[in-house]
């Protein structure tokens, strides 16, 4: 691959080495940088060998074969709302696993239902929980999985002091689930 070299490219106009192309100026006479062929079948290849490599065939009327390349090839990673999220994020490799993961509060005693971030389309394989919270060495707290589905996931949360059960925890978890 190279930057634009014809006679009226703008030189450095991206950084030193960095030619680009200017639009031109009809007041000033000054011509829109010249395309040739070189350059052009130069960004043409680089532009095709991207579908080619993931052994997907071209096809002039469908105009989003570089995405659905690089999404082949790279896992079309997809993540929710935003990358960080307060309480969740989910990561999705397109024809592949689902994992989601975040954090859950439910301040009475007994289990939490925790609605995943986006729905698995055919599996839920799994989802696990810990409880979050400082306790001293005689307490603990624990979690089970009650119920699974394709939507959610519901966590037994127990507090036991001195190994013996005391009851139902109130303590927010972290859970990670994983699924298609």
């Amino acid at each position: 691959m190279h930057r634009i070299d014809t006679a009226n490219a703008v030189t450095n106009l991206f950084g030193a080495g960095k030619n680009g192309f200017g639009s031109g100026n009809p007041a000033t006479n000054t011509q829109a940088t010249f395309m040739n062929d070189e350059w052009c079948n130069t960004i043409q290849e680089e532009l095709a060998a991207i579908p080619e490599a993931a052994g997907i065939s071209l096809n002039k009327t469908q105009r989003n074969q570089v995405l659905m390349a690089m999404q082949a090839m790279f896992g079309g990673v997809r993540l929710g709302r935003s990358y960080v999220q307060s309480d969740w994020c989910w990561l999705d490799k397109t024809g592949g696993l689902i994992l989601q993961w975040g954090s859950a509060v439910n301040p009475t005693a007994g289990p939490v239902t925790v609605t995943f971030p986006t729905s698995f389309n055919e599996i839920c394989f799994g989802a696990m929980a810990i409880l979050m919270d400082n306790l001293t060495a005689s307490q603990s707290l624990h979690t089970h999985l009650v119920s699974k589905s394709l939507g959610n996931a519901i966590f037994g949360r127990t507090f036991a002091n001195n190994g013996g059960i005391v009851g139902n925890a109130v303590q927010p978890i972290f859970w990670f689930s994983v699924g298609k």
